[in-house]
């Protein structure tokens, strides 16, 4: 079954399709959280878990009732998975500009 598909079946409560949604599309957001963490150097990576910051992301998109993935529009979006990457870019950075502002204050 498509992305597609199996978002739609999930949003309408079909805890299987939630759990096959996840379990297919965490790879990706596992990629570009490991990708995020290398630019970060040395020093800023260790502050991050490859495996806390996969599930902040998942934490961040399913929060309230999954709205952010209610929000999907598949004419302005090419894929649910170029969208799913579009918001776990988002929550990356959020943590950057987070821990940006963290360590600015420090100095």
């Amino acid at each position: 079954m498509e992305c597609g598909a199996l978002l739609s079946r999930a949003l309408s409560g079909d805890q299987a399709a939630a759990l096959e949604f996840v379990h297919r599309l965490t790879p990706t957001i596992r990629a570009r959280a490991r990708r995020f963490i290398a630019r970060l150097g040395r020093d800023r990576a260790s502050r991050f878990d490859l495996d806390d910051l996969v599930q902040d992301i998942w934490c961040d998109i399913l929060n309230d009732g999954a709205q952010a993935l209610r929000r999907f529009d598949p004419q302005r979006n090419p894929s649910v998975e170029f969208f799913v990457l579009l918001l776990a870019d988002r929550r990356l950075s959020h943590l950057y500009d987070s821990e940006f502002r963290t360590e600015k204050r420090s100095i």
